[in-house]
């Protein structure tokens, strides 16, 4: 569903796994309970070929990044699988938000019938964008992850 959050996208790099890993791993951190908060970008733990990160922000509200690493022989550096997904938690709020959304949207209309009046559409124009709105936040913070790991580890679009 287009609604929720959710993003994968292919990236090549000229950096090798083990170099584009090692410097993923010098701008993340992994969280202790009870500790103050690191400052790099990332919190999150980075395995052998694969990482699990989200940007360190006071909230905590950024997305998730799932990323997978593995070799290309043709350009002797690496390809980088991401994808960008909201925290479970946070899938299932937004879940239960659009239904309420749209239950709300169906009772109000059946209520108030089809009207020419400006004030229904206004009304339903705030519910799209009540709709809407998640999906734009997680989409400029997408881009804050994308700016950020493009340059740091040089990638290129595979497509």
């Amino acid at each position: 569903m287009w609604l929720l959050p959710w993003l994968t996208e292919q990236y090549v790099s000229p950096l090798p796994p083990a170099e584009l890993l090692l410097r993923l791993q010098q701008h993340a951190a992994k969280r202790q309970a009870l500790e103050a908060r690191p400052v790099t970008f990332f919190l999150g733990t980075i395995g052998e070929a694969s990482f699990k990160l989200r940007r360190n922000s006071w909230f905590n509200t950024s997305p998730l990044l799932i990323g997978r690493v593995s070799s290309d022989p043709a350009t002797a550096g690496s390809v980088l699988w991401l994808r960008y997904r909201a925290h479970s938690v946070q899938l299932v709020l937004e879940l239960g938000r659009l239904l309420f959304t749209l239950w709300l949207m169906i009772v109000t209309v059946r209520s108030i019938g089809a009207s020419t009046n400006p004030v229904v559409w206004l009304f339903m124009s705030g519910f799209i964008l009540f709709l809407v709105l998640p999906q734009l936040l997680f989409r400029r913070e997408v881009r804050k992850y994308r700016a950020f790991l493009t340059t740091m580890l040089h990638l290129v679009p595979a497509n």
